[in-house]
């Protein structure tokens, strides 16, 4: 035992000796990696290599105005501080506009060729001359669709006018027998299908096919009901009975065109019928008439085909 003691005794300083052989050795190596710069002599274990002159410096000596580059002088301050700067801030370009103070990444337009900024980047956005001729091609088709466009537009008016006048010009041809002759055979059918108060005599009823105008209720088919009324029932209450068949309102509706719901009889131009007389004293309109219900004007309806049928 005391001689393993002895041995583990003269070994130590042999084995102090071998550690500081390995840190020394660590050392060496230590100090081997990076490069020093060559103009402060600091050790840099990341040199900066550059590229004109291939001399390694620290990063306080990387630009080519810090360390004298043999270089410099072939190429430009701003090319060789890109070369040197490794990370820092991209270079930047002003863009084509003279009032624009950005500085960010531009691109060339491609009606003009010159680099601008993205918030110039458009042809109109810049003055290009490009978009001016752009402006003056688009201005020249919309006045030509404009054009086809109003002349479409007359040709349906002069057509619609000359329809107007023909349907207008036929009306007129029937005569005072004609119209009650029509008007009787159209009571003769309503009987069979009117509705109204039962309890009125058959002498004492006024029958009319009662249309309602589709631009009254923002539809587009007409509505027509047979009904038959008193004779000495006024045209105002008739409305009304007529508004409620067909659950519309008499007076004006602001979602809608036009005025109040008022009564007219189907003719050439159409008949307004006075709300206060009673509707078997209005010259004109017979037993067995059509009337129409209607927020437009009498010139309007008469140029309504649909109306008429």
């Amino acid at each position: 035992m005391e001689g393993e003691r002895d041995d583990a005794a003269a070994a130590a300083p042999g084995g102090d000796a071998v550690d500081a052989a390995e840190a020394a050795t660590k050392a060496d190596e230590l100090f081997a990696v990076g490069e020093h710069c060559q103009v402060c002599g600091s050790l840099d274990f990341l040199p900066i290599r550059c590229e004109s002159c291939g001399g390694g410096f620290c990063s306080a000596h990387r630009l080519a105005s810090s360390h004298e580059c043999r270089g410099h002088k072939s190429s430009s301050t701003a090319a060789v501080a890109a070369e040197h700067s490794q990370g820092a801030a991209v270079q930047v370009q002003r863009c084509g506009v003279a009032s624009c103070a950005a500085e960010a990444k531009v691109k060339p337009c491609d009606g003009c060729g010159v680099e601008h900024c993205p918030a110039h980047r458009h042809p109109q956005d810049h003055s290009c001359p490009a978009a001016a001729t752009q402006s003056a091609d688009d201005l020249a088709a919309r006045e030509r669709a404009e054009a086809i466009h109003r002349d479409a537009k007359e040709k349906a008016d002069a057509a619609r006018v000359a329809a107007d006048v023909k349907r207008a010009a036929r009306r007129k041809k029937l005569n005072p027998k004609k119209l009650q002759s029509a008007a009787t055979i159209a009571k003769m059918k309503m009987k069979m299908s009117a509705t109204g108060d039962r309890g009125i005599a058959e002498d004492a009823r006024f029958y009319l096919r009662v249309v309602l105008d589709p631009f009254a209720v923002d539809g587009e088919i007409p509505q027509a009901k047979a009904l038959f009324f008193p004779k000495r029932c006024v045209v105002g209450k008739c409305l009304d009975q007529c508004a409620d068949k067909f659950r519309v309102s008499v007076q004006p509706v602001p979602a809608q065109a036009g005025g109040p719901l008022r009564a007219f009889r189907v003719a050439a131009p159409p008949l307004l019928l006075p709300n206060h007389k009673a509707l078997g004293s209005i010259d004109g309109l017979l037993n067995g008439d059509s009337i129409v219900l209607s927020r437009r004007s009498a010139e309007e309806l008469e140029l309504d085909d649909a109306i008429f049928r």
